[in-house]
């Protein structure tokens, strides 16, 4: 049974949280593991949700549809490199 480990940080600064509200698993590695993160398939698509989420949320009111959302989705989702994942699946 794998057990997930608890994980305290003394004081979250401004900063810390931002890194975490970016990407999770940057923050773990940056501020926990205190190494660096190679940019792998989840910080890339951590982005592209970030990028996603914060397009949607500057668009006027009226303009927040699901067809927008998946707009916004084939916009990011195009710049993604796919040679960055283990395989084509």
């Amino acid at each position: 049974m794998i057990k997930n480990p608890q994980v305290s940080v003394r004081t979250m600064t401004d900063q810390n949280l931002t890194d975490f509200i970016r990407c999770p698993y940057k923050f773990y590695y940056a501020h926990i593991e205190k190494k660096k993160h190679p940019l792998g398939w989840r910080q890339a698509i951590q982005h592209i949700i970030n990028k996603v989420v914060s397009s949607y949320f500057q668009l006027p009111q009226s303009h927040r549809t699901p067809a927008n959302v998946l707009m916004l989705i084939d916009q990011y989702w195009g710049r993604l490199e796919l040679r960055m994942f283990d395989s084509q699946l």
